[in-house]
């Protein structure tokens, strides 16, 4: 449980939901061989979970059904920052749920490349909001 202080409180499910699908840069955790990695991936926040993209493909091609995986996104501006975090278990894509992902409004940075991309279901989402 987050708990607030003066320069620090915790954001509401629905906040950071309203956070999340302000970006659509964030940091994908997941672990490899027993080791923690951090992937820059694309996502894009929709009613059925978050759909994310790494340019490379590399990471994200060996990620299995049911992995647990978490998402970091964060902003900030000189008088306050905010941080969310998705815990989700990561979704294999069929071919029409690829297809789906490339035709809503443009999220991928990098689009002319084919990269690999993974569907997250959400099981947590926490945010937290820092002032100054």
């Amino acid at each position: 449980m987050l708990l607030a202080t003066r320069y620090a409180m915790p954001l509401d499910v629905a906040e950071s939901r309203v956070r999340l699908g302000t970006k659509s840069f964030g940091r994908l955790g997941i672990v490899r061989a027993g080791r923690p990695h951090i992937v820059p991936v694309n996502y894009l926040s929709t009613g059925d979970g978050l759909y994310v993209h790494d340019v490379d493909g590399d990471q994200l091609h060996d990620t299995l059904p049911g992995e647990i995986v978490v998402l970091g996104v964060d902003d900030s501006n000189d008088q306050r920052a905010w941080s969310v975090m998705v815990k989700g278990v990561a979704e294999r894509m069929t071919d029409r749920d690829l297809s789906h992902a490339r035709s809503l409004p443009t999220w991928i940075w990098t689009p002319e490349t084919p990269g690999a991309f993974v569907r997250i279901r959400a099981v947590e989402i926490t945010g937290r909001l820092y002032q100054r």
